[in-house]
């Protein structure tokens, strides 16, 4: 993975993926209601972009000092899911597009991926 890939980075990149999953047609913010609206309100006053919408937290780089590795990254989003397809199997599709995301940039290890289903619309 590239050294200058930061968190908000690939944050916004898996935005991208996310939003391209059938049956995905909305992103909500994967933060409590009250964090998203006072790093929003800090944002704006500040005149920088606004958070991503997916969060990514942990370890980029999987491994630490002496060859041990990290606990790793961990992904959360939020989704709102066509009622015309299987909320399930559009979590299970985000899961996987995530996951393949970030094989592909060789991000390694992965804690962990939580897709939740905000709204079915």
């Amino acid at each position: 993975m590239s050294e200058t890939r930061s968190r908000a980075d690939l944050a916004r990149e898996l935005e991208t993926v996310v939003s391209a999953v059938p049956g995905v047609v909305m992103l909500y913010p994967a933060q409590a209601a009250p964090v998203v609206a006072v790093v929003s309100l800090v944002s704006r006053v500040a005149g920088s972009e606004a958070p991503p919408l997916v969060v990514v937290s942990g370890e980029i780089q999987g491994v630490v000092s002496g060859g041990e590795t990290s606990d790793g990254l961990t992904v959360a989003v939020t989704i709102g899911v066509s009622e015309a397809v299987s909320a399930a199997e559009t979590s299970r599709a985000v899961y996987s597009a995530i996951e393949a995301h970030l094989a592909s940039v060789a991000i390694v290890p992965v804690h962990s991926v939580n897709v939740l289903v905000g709204a079915i619309i």
